[in-house]
């Protein structure tokens, strides 16, 4: 009977790997992906960050103008990993790639040299950035923290977004008090 399992055992190693094949079939090349094309259309790298603008605005409105120096006071690390260090685009999709093997995918699409992505199901497009001259590419990354702070709570949010240009669609009640940081941001 032993000798009839190992001669089962045995047929059954052979037809496996008779049925493997020999590495010499025809393999369809479609869905192979072309060595020579690019898989994105768009990719550039972060080249020039610079310091716009840090304001607070006080509950009854007031602005002023904060430093720089005092940005990690209030942002901490926050900038290290929202910073988009490279972009990538295809046709249809975006990729932002930043510290910490962090990426972000976004539906998107180009209108002139202005790209748009989508974060809702809805189809609302958001300006992420533009070309610039060349191969450049331009966005502000704004940073914000809000706090509504009534008799009986207090309310804190903190955040960051692309192409803010006021403070004002944020500040959603007049009671709110509004940290606002901006970045400007060169791809190259």
């Amino acid at each position: 009977m032993t000798k009839f399992n190992c001669i089962a055992v045995l047929s059954c190693f052979l037809l496996i790997f008779w049925r493997c094949g020999t590495g010499n079939e025809i393999i369809d090349p479609e869905g192979l992906p072309d060595p020579e094309k690019p898989r994105f259309e768009f990719a550039v790298k972060l080249d020039n960050r610079k310091f716009e603008h840090f304001q607070h605005i006080s509950p009854a409105g007031q602005v002023t103008e904060l430093k720089e120096t005092e940005v990690e006071k209030y942002f901490g690390q926050d900038m290290a990993y929202a910073l988009p260090l490279e972009i990538k685009a295809t046709k249809d999709s975006t990729f932002i790639l930043k510290d910490g093997g962090i990426t972000e995918a976004y539906k998107s699409k180009w209108e002139g040299g202005k790209l748009y992505f989508s974060m809702a199901a809805d189809d609302q497009w958001e300006l992420f950035g533009e070309r610039g001259k060349d191969t450049e590419f331009k966005t502000s990354l704004n940073f914000y923290i809000l706090r509504n702070e009534q008799p009986s709570m207090t309310n804190i949010a903190k955040g960051h977004v692309y192409n803010l240009e006021s403070y004002k669609s944020l500040r959603t009640s007049v009671s709110m008090e509004v940290f606002w940081l901006t970045y400007g941001l060169l791809y190259k």
